[in-house]
């Protein structure tokens, strides 16, 4: 009887841990189940937040106004709302998506312009108006602190300075941005390289800086960077872009010394890059691809070109121009951080002519694809800041 016993209780126990193996794979593979991505619509007075999988759609709880803007953060934590405050502008505060409220009581300042947030999450940078000028600020999410980075001088009655186009270098060492002044039908542009830890400053300008674009192409060590620099970049504000292809220069980060090292604003010199070694590279297109390297001295030492021996481009052709550059429909589909999961735009014609627009959400890959939610839009939607996106996430979901 009790070898009888001794068997049963050896059943159960194998038994239950079995049971409890079971149980366990069960559970990791809920844990293992991937978050569902979020989509941020507006939608009349509220922000909805929509899970991608069910559509299930979860009003934020604040009224919204007309002119209000809102964006993620790059971490999907915050909302960044631009709240419309009649003579004191945009006023600007972050909504908390996990505390479900607002970060802060009172906004963190009003008249405010551009934002963007520091790489690690942690500060937000933002611009305020004062009279003609703009102000760059910095603020600290960790002790609420305002510190003022740069201040633009040179704005005048309708014709106003500001700061836009905020990057971060590779190794966080440096922030750039342009600083531009309105002028008849457009923008003086001028490039600001600032020492993150000290605000010290270099600027850089084109040749002709108006609407001047300018993206560096930093050192390893970012103690460099390399930038393509026109002699024009646009004819009229009826044709946005030339055929001036521009030169490449080598610039040092902290002083703004700068070295040209081509002569051929009518060749376009493309792939410019940094090697491993530390040398300089890029390639022109003539009738093969030709490679050109530099050490970094021989960046330094390249002989200048007299100006009268400068080839120029030829006078732009206006009608072929714009229809080379005409640019094409963008994608019907914004991709959720699951690339099975979309937000699609359709449109149907209805009676006595005109459309009616619909927003949805779903999967993408079926035929046809199929929506788990559905939002009617306003004919004005595509005018306006509607669709604030999906929210980001640092989630890596399973591809295939």
């Amino acid at each position: 009887m009790r070898i009888q016993r001794s068997a049963l209780h050896q059943w159960l126990v194998l038994s239950l841990m079995v049971f409890g193996l079971l149980l366990t794979g069960v559970l990791a593979i809920a844990q293992d189940d991937p978050p569902a991505p979020q989509f941020l619509v507006r939608s009349d007075n509220r922000l909805l937040l929509v899970d991608g999988y069910t559509g299930e759609a979860t009003e934020l709880p604040f009224v919204v106004r007309e002119f209000d803007q809102f964006e993620w953060s790059p971490d999907g934590r915050y909302v960044l709302a631009r709240l419309h405050e009649g003579e004191a502008g945009k006023c600007l505060n972050l909504f908390d998506i996990n505390a479900w409220d607002w970060l802060y009581e009172e906004p963190i300042s009003c008249a405010v312009g551009t934002v963007t947030f520091s790489p690690d999450d942690t500060q937000v940078l933002y611009t305020s108006i004062d009279g003609d000028n703009e102000v760059l600020w910095l603020h600290s999410l960790v002790d609420q602190s305002n510190q003022e980075l740069h201040r633009t001088t040179d704005g005048e009655p309708n014709r106003e300075a500001g700061l836009w186009s905020f990057q971060w270098s590779p190794t966080e060492d440096y922030l750039t941005f342009v600083s531009y002044k309105w002028i008849m039908g457009g923008t003086l542009n001028t490039f600001v390289v600032m020492n993150a830890e000290t605000g010290d400053y270099v600027t850089l300008s084109a040749p002709d800086p108006y609407y001047a674009d300018y993206r560096p192409v930093w050192s390893p060590d970012d103690g460099w960077f390399l930038i393509t620099l026109q002699d024009e970049y646009v004819v009229g504000s009826s044709l946005p872009r030339t055929n001036h292809q521009g030169d490449v220069y080598l610039v040092n980060s902290e002083t703004g010394d700068r070295y040209r090292l081509t002569y051929t604003p009518a060749t376009h010199e493309g792939n410019v890059r940094w090697t491993d070694e530390g040398g300089i590279t890029f390639s022109v297109r003539v009738v093969l691809d030709q490679q050109y390297d530099f050490t970094l001295e021989q960046a330094m030492n390249v002989p200048e070109v007299l100006p009268e021996d400068i080839v120029m481009p030829e006078p732009i052709d206006f009608d072929a121009h714009l229809d080379e550059h005409r640019s094409g429909p963008p994608s019907d589909v914004i991709i959720s951080p699951d690339s099975y999961v979309g937000a699609w735009v359709s449109s149907t014609p209805v009676e006595h002519g005109g459309q009616i627009y619909e927003l949805h959400i779903g999967q993408i890959y079926t035929n046809p694809r199929r929506a788990v939610f559905t939002l009617q839009l306003p004919d004005s939607y595509r005018s306006g800041d509607r669709f604030i996106g999906w929210r980001p996430t640092d989630y890596s979901y399973p591809i295939g």
